[in-house]
């Protein structure tokens, strides 16, 4: 297919949290895609940096919010399209020219992406970028042992999803302008992969230019895959296995249109079988995050009665300290007036030897 190579293109670097978005990412970055000006840091997580640019990032927390939703909200239900714009264009197009301005090739890399699609390419097709959609999988396994390990979910929770995150996004890319990248096979054959993803660039966005030997210079590391597969969980929901599968396709977005909407249908299905063990899981979150919050209550209670009795041992050693200053003032004053009766003491001898000698003088 021919593209237009002019103007400004920006790369949507999708997929489920701990799915090895960042990764693809440092791929990117690599072949000379700008991420942004102000990035978040790295972390244990993500020890070579997240390639998230943070007013972006923050942004996406905003509109999840106008739908009273955060990152892992099992079923958000946000604002409709439109009232999106109407709230938040001014401020979307702000972050793109204040983090982005200038750069003719960006790419944004945000998991939150995967709920936010619609948005983000009316505002990007707005400032008159072109789009195309680079989507990362990682086994729903690998993702849910993850997610468990840094944020202590359950794995029904984290299978949801991961499921439904896909689903949202495979319903909002462009099909002819998306590439999939198992993150599996990056780990197992980085020199392929980065081929593959250099040569789909090139066909998207015109780095062609690019040398097939900087491939090399990338570096993969499979030390940060902190979670490997497993035989499929009793607990997965059939959605999301039929989905992993479909996903295994040599090109799934070849006839998406084919098999999307049997997988919207079957994942309609679960949800109403799993609903009860979804609110079990819930109302048991919310029973361990209110032990957390009673815990740090605990602990912020204890600080603040430690506090107090440093207050206390302060003020007594200030008590003290001024006893001592006064102590000091009065044992100075004393002798001042020490030296003063001794200087008067002093001047009447004198002014008795000058008698005494007068005196002497005439008997």
């Amino acid at each position: 297919m021919s593209l237009d190579m002019s103007g400004k293109h920006c790369v949507f670097v999708i997929g489920m949290h701990r799915s090895g978005t960042s990764a693809v990412a440092e791929v990117l970055s690599g072949f000379g895609l700008h991420f942004g000006r102000d990035l978040l840091g790295a972390n244990e997580w993500n020890p070579h940096g997240h390639f998230e640019s943070l007013p972006f990032v923050r942004l996406n927390d905003t509109l999840l919010a106008a739908g009273d939703a955060h990152w892992h909200t099992l079923f958000p239900s946000l604002p409709d399209l439109e009232s999106m714009l109407d709230r938040f264009r001014a401020q979307a197009l702000k972050v793109l020219e204040e983090d982005f301005g200038g750069e003719s090739v960006i790419a944004v890399k945000d998991p939150r992406l995967c709920r936010l699609l619609p948005f983000w390419r009316a505002v990007l097709e707005e400032a008159e970028y072109r789009l195309s959609y680079l989507l990362v999988v990682r086994h729903p396994y690998a993702c849910a042992e993850s997610l468990l390990r840094r944020d202590r979910f359950e794995n029904l929770k984290s299978y949801w999803l991961w499921g439904s995150y896909l689903l949202e996004a495979l319903q909002a890319v462009d099909p002819s302008a998306s590439f999939l990248v198992h993150y599996e096979t990056l780990i197992d054959d980085p020199a392929r992969e980065q081929e593959r993803i250099r040569t789909w660039l090139g066909d998207q966005v015109g780095l062609l230019t690019l040398p097939a030997g900087s491939v090399e210079s990338q570096t993969v590391d499979s030390a940060l895959s902190h979670a490997s597969c497993s035989a499929l969980d009793f607990q997965l929901p059939h959605f999301v296995a039929r989905l992993y599968q479909c996903l295994q396709l040599p090109d799934p977005f070849l006839n998406i249109e084919a098999w999307l909407p049997d997988l919207l249908a079957l994942a309609n299905s679960d949800q109403q079988e799993d609903l009860p063990r979804l609110l079990a899981l819930v109302e048991r979150e919310v029973e361990r995050k209110d032990r957390m919050v009673a815990h740090y209550e605990q602990e912020t209670a204890n600080a603040q009665n430690e506090i107090e009795e440093l207050v206390a041992e302060i003020a007594h050693a200030r008590h003290t300290i001024d006893g001592l200053v006064a102590e000091i003032d009065r044992a100075r004053e004393a002798h001042a007036e020490r030296d003063r009766r001794e200087a008067d003491f002093l001047a009447r001898i004198r002014e008795l030897e000058c008698e005494s000698a007068h005196g002497n003088r005439y008997p």
